[in-house]
């Protein structure tokens, strides 16, 4: 979290030693009680049947998902790195930003974050990628090698 110093710092020079003066012994309690509000709205996210809701469509849509990221028709919240499966988090970010919005106007003006979870570390997601591109292909193909076998015999 941003630090009221480092805000203070952001300020223009002249307005600086002003701002330190004025907030004096209340910057602490200032940061805590924004810090407690942004914790406690964040994890209200996670309970709330708006998250269960994100959180099981997102598993139901893991299957299509993978098959577009190994073959690179992919996009979405998803993404398979040489080593990794990540998925963006800016939807969970976004909802807190509303829920925070409603007593702390100054959250809409936070920019959006896009921000990634690692699902899962794998050394050969690469390789995966590749070896399912080819059995792609191959399954493609599978039922015109099957019938020129049956028609040789």
């Amino acid at each position: 979290m941003l630090g009221l110093q480092t805000v203070i710092q952001q300020a223009a020079p002249a307005d600086r030693p002003l701002l330190a003066k004025g907030l004096g012994s209340l910057g602490d309690p200032i940061e805590n009680a924004i810090a407690g509000l942004v914790q406690k709205q964040a994890l209200a996210v996670v309970p709330s049947s708006w998250f269960h809701t994100f959180w099981n469509d997102a598993n139901r849509r893991v299957h299509a998902t993978m098959v577009k990221a190994l073959t690179g028709q992919g996009g979405g919240a998803v993404r398979l790195t040489d080593d990794s499966v990540v998925v963006d988090l800016a939807p969970v970010i976004d909802q807190v930003k509303q829920r925070l919005d409603s007593g702390l106007t100054v959250a809409s003006k936070v920019p959006g974050v896009h921000t990634s979870f690692t699902v899962l570390d794998a050394q050969h997601i690469g390789a995966a990628k590749t070896g399912f591109r080819l059995l792609q292909i191959l399954g493609n193909w599978l039922a015109v090698l099957t019938a020129l076998l049956a028609a040789a015999v």
